[in-house]
């Protein structure tokens, strides 16, 4: 993903206990940033978000991401033993993936937010759909941040209970 170079990168990740283990965070930080010899604007930095591990609705990387890269990666390969043929692969199709895609992902994140936010925060939602292709012809961008100011008064007495 060469449009990021330059800019910091933040990554998702689920809140399971290997994966926010003491100090992993911060290897995977400092194993994932570009060597310092590298320009500024061509330099990579990383910073990792931990998710809660029990809601994929509310994980961009659970919601989207990993199911769309997974079929990118099948797309180009379905199997290997080699296990640098992969990471090549891998790298391959994530320096292709595209930024509309994730921006459609981050759409159907923030119908997610407004879903929750409907049902008083509960798991008894119905995932929204904001027209995102069409949005996103209109606007630029399939994200929709808009909130009614029902819903925020809704949602502010709710949390103030």
């Amino acid at each position: 993903m060469s449009w990021m170079k330059g800019k910091v990168l933040k990554i998702q990740q689920d809140g399971a206990t290997p994966h926010a283990a003491l100090n992993s965070v911060k290897d995977l930080e400092a194993a994932g940033s570009d060597d310092v010899s590298v320009p500024v604007n061509d330099r990579w930095t990383i910073k990792f978000v931990t998710q809660s591990p029990n809601s994929p609705d509310l994980n961009i990387c659970d919601l989207g991401f990993f199911w769309s890269f997974k079929s990118r990666l099948r797309k180009k390969i379905a199997w290997s033993k080699d296990s640098k043929e992969m990471v090549r692969n891998v790298l391959e199709v994530f320096e292709a993936y595209p930024a509309v895609t994730l921006d459609g992902v981050w759409g159907c994140l923030y119908n997610n937010y407004r879903s929750v936010l409907e049902s008083d925060g509960g798991n008894q939602y119905k995932i929204a759909h904001n027209n995102g292709r069409k949005r996103a012809r209109e606007t630029g961008s399939s994200v929709d941040l808009e909130l009614s100011k029902d819903l925020y008064n809704k949602a502010t007495r709710t949390l103030r209970l």
